[in-house]
């Protein structure tokens, strides 16, 4: 049975570079291998895009994916799940 799934790059971080979500790349890249719809939204590239995605799409199963849960900077601490119970 085929199933509709998103799935989120909830990663915002731009330094020390860019980086795109290759692991729920290759993770929607299978899911549509085996017949299912998936489709993949990168808050970094669409930051206002959920509320639009989750209307048109209509997923059944939702996957999120976070590039780090901290910067590991002592200095200058930042964490980067902050977003995560709101877009839960």
């Amino acid at each position: 049975m085929a199933t509709r799934v998103l799935l989120i790059s909830l990663n915002r971080c731009t330094v020390p570079d860019t980086v795109y979500p290759i692991g729920i790349a290759y993770l929607s890249a299978a899911l549509r291998s085996a017949g299912h719809t998936a489709k993949l939204l990168d808050l970094l590239a669409e930051p206002d895009g959920l509320i639009p995605v989750l209307r048109e799409f209509q997923p059944e199963v939702v996957g999120l994916s976070l590039r780090n849960i901290d910067n590991v900077l002592i200095r200058q601490p930042e964490v980067f799940f902050a977003d995560l119970p709101r877009i839960v």
